[in-house]
């Protein structure tokens, strides 16, 4: 049956069974995948597909589980092992609460996220701690079950999972029997990956017997923002204890509710919401978290239909930060807060940001891209040639790539950064990492917020590989922490305003005070440690600190100022007390912190025209804006030195690129936070590839 016959199936199970247990409809599938024996050597793997809140991960769970135990006969060491995989430790902590609130006989069974204790036969894990015992699963003795949350947009764990799974079952001594993957969509990249590994892979499609919900579209021509605001304040005044959530990556305008306050979650910290749950009444989630749990006395849920969020653009190549509209299939995943709450989801009402016709001409798919192949495609690669170095490109075990190009030029930016090395010997096909490239997949693996910024993670790995002074090695782990929070976050220029170099300098310090006229990084690094000399970042103060041009972000700071000590620490750097003092650097300081940042954004770099002041990105040769008006870069300053006359151009890294609306609607790049690099500086790369600047950094991606 197809997915779309699936979708259109009337709702005639549902007086039979309950929506928590609607996988009954398919009982006698799953329990017969579940007992069949093993006929032949070969591993068996089927795909449950599923709706929402239909109990796949509660009450199967535990079905399968007495299932299993039933075999044993009373002896808990023959009770075949079942592994039970979820995307994030999020999930697996609710999990664990429904197992121990409606099945606490089993618990003594299960072991979390520990594959070394071969007396207990369940085990739940997330991707990564699968990833991190897969060494263990060889020496498993008996045959095992492996059941497999398959996420909607892919992260760089479910890649490296899924990978090393399907590696594991083509394995003749395997002792994985049987293989359930489960979901409310069809990935078709993952069923396709595993029948390249088994031959076919049974379908279990399980009809959708939830009720319809009362979703609302909320449009107008104005603001919608305070109409949303008021229906949050309607709930929290008119119920006991009804909450709120809201699907938004912008939260700061719920600071207008009357009644309460919400709490945000990012896609960085899912980890925290179960404390957050219980700690609010007004949940808002960042979209990018991509994840549903079961919540409380739902009342109203608020999905905005876009995302602001950083994507592979085909257009430049390049990493963009801009919305993107959601698929069918996150709308449906958002709106599964409202099937899962413990009030009836007929009275949720749930408010969705788009027009009627909007949302029928949604794209739907089961495979949208992901983060891992958009913001942490980069660490994606990285870590696919740790684990694979001594694999050719075509034997991979990875799902195949939703852009086969994108891929392929992330591997050659890479290998010119001096992070990957094309393999020899016994593999001249596949890829290693270099030590540098160690050094930024360590740093990206140990820190979360560097994982989506390669080129600070890039100049970490430079300060641990110890080639430069001490001096130099500070002021580049201060330039990566302030890239890595992004410079604009931590200080801006206030709209209109205009500021000179003189009146820039005056409000920076130390090194940064002294090259502010470059602008980026120089700028907010001489900002920073003005703002830790005036005590800026002490205390907890949120509120944006306006002096006249600038606007300092204190809790930026205060964040910038922690990653600071954590990388000075796993560095071994010691801590000064005159940091402006103890970061002055000569000229050959500077020249080494200068090739340093060449390097870690030589693909991130914009050719601006000294007389037109009309930029490109140099990589993808494609038109790009800037504007001076936000910019620390001394624009004007910096095209009348002589040697960028003479050129008639030069050249700036920037930290960002963003999808912005122009004049008549039309979108444009615009690239942002903007720090120059002598021209000179780029003789190093001709110097290394033998071919000279640009040339040896042009895109090799095709035109979209």
């Amino acid at each position: 049956m197809s997915q779309a016959q699936h979708q259109q199936q009337p709702h005639q199970q549902q007086t039979m069974f309950p929506r928590e247990r609607a996988w009954e409809a398919k009982l006698e599938d799953i329990d017969a995948f579940i007992k069949g024996s093993q006929a032949c050597e070969q591993s068996r793997v089927a795909y449950l597909q599923s709706a929402h809140a239909s109990g796949k991960s509660t009450t199967l769970l535990v079905h399968i589980m007495k299932e299993f135990q039933k075999y044993s006969q009373g002896s808990i060491q023959d009770i075949p092992c079942l592994i039970y995989v979820l995307p994030r430790d999020a999930e697996l902590t609710f999990v664990v609460d429904y197992l121990t609130e409606m099945a606490d006989d089993l618990l003594e069974l299960i072991s979390s996220q520990d594959f070394d204790k071969p007396e207990i036969p369940f085990t739940i894990c997330t991707y990564e701690g699968f990833i991190s015992n897969v060494h263990m699963i060889p020496k498993f003795s008996m045959s095992t079950t492996v059941i497999a949350d398959v996420e909607l947009r892919a992260s760089v764990a479910g890649e490296i999972f899924f990978g090393q799974l399907k590696e594991l079952i083509q394995k003749k001594d395997t002792p994985i029997g049987k293989v359930l993957l489960m979901s409310p969509h069809c990935s078709k990249r993952t069923i396709e990956a595993f029948e390249k590994a088994v031959g076919k892979v049974q379908d279990i499609i399980v009809p959708d017997i939830n009720p319809e919900l009362n979703v609302q579209h909320l449009l107008g021509d104005g603001d919608i923002r305070p109409s949303i605001v008021r229906a949050v304040d309607l709930v929290l005044e008119h119920t006991e204890e009804g909450k709120v959530f809201v699907s938004t990556s912008q939260p700061h305008y719920l600071s207008g509710i009357k009644t309460g306050h919400a709490v945000y979650v990012s896609a960085s910290t899912t980890d925290e919401l179960k404390s957050k749950i219980s700690a609010t009444r007004v949940l808002a989630v960042d979209p990018e978290a991509g994840i549903s749990v079961p919540i409380p006395k739902l009342y109203l849920l608020v999905s905005e239909g876009v995302s602001d969020t950083v994507l592979f653009d085909t257009i430049t190549s390049q990493l963009v930060q801009r919305k993107r509209t959601f698929t069918k299939q996150e709308l449906d995943q958002q709106q599964s807060w409202a099937l899962k709450t413990t009030t009836d989801p007929k009275i949720v009402r749930v408010f969705l940001c788009m027009t009627k016709s909007k949302f029928k001409h949604l794209n739907s798919t089961g495979d949208p891209w992901g983060p891992a192949w958009n913001l942490h495609l980069p660490w994606l690669t990285l870590r696919i040639f740790d684990v694979w170095s001594d694999r050719a490109m075509w034997e991979l075990p990875i799902r195949s790539p939703p852009d086969h190009f994108a891929f392929e030029e992330t591997i050659r930016r890479l290998t010119v950064m001096g992070l990957l090395i094309k393999g020899h010997g016994e593999n001249p096909y596949g890829y290693q990492l270099t030590n540098l490239g160690y050094g930024v997949l360590g740093t990206m693996n140990d820190t979360p917020i560097f994982r989506g910024n390669l080129h600070a993670a890039y100049l970490v790995a430079v300060v641990k590989d110890g080639k430069q002074s001490t001096k130099v090695n500070r002021v580049l782990i201060r330039m990566a922490a302030i890239s890595a929070y992004g410079i604009r976050n931590l200080c801006a220029i206030n709209a209109g305003t205009r500021p000179t170099v003189s009146q820039i300098r005056d409000q920076c310090a130390s090194i940064g005070q002294k090259h502010c006229e470059k602008g980026g990084l120089w700028a907010a690094l001489g900002v920073y440690l003005k703002g830790n000399e005036r005590y800026d970042f002490i205390g907890n103060r949120t509120e944006l600190i306006n002096r006249g041009w600038q606007l300092l972000n204190p809790k930026v700071g205060r964040e910038v100022l922690c990653l600071v000590a954590d990388l000075e620490r796993s560095c071994e750097i010691t801590p000064v007390i005159n940091e402006s003092e103890a970061l002055m650097l000569d000229k050959d300081e500077v020249v080494a912190v200068e090739r340093a940042l060449m390097w870690a954004w030589v693909y991130r770099v914009v050719n601006i025209e000294c007389e037109s002041f009309d930029a490109f990105d140099i990589s993808s040769l494609r038109d790009v804006v800037v504007d001076e008006d936000v910019e620390f870069l001394n624009l004007h300053g910096t095209r009348m030195k002589p040697e960028n006359r003479e050129l008639g151009r030069f050249f700036a890294i920037y930290n960002g690129l963003e999808q912005t609306n122009g004049p008549n609607g039309e979108k444009k790049i615009q690239a942002f936070d903007l720090t120059f690099i002598p021209q000179h500086r780029y003789e190093d790369v001709g110097e290394r590839f033998g071919l000279e600047w640009p040339s040896a950094i042009i895109t090799a991606y095709p035109p979209h």
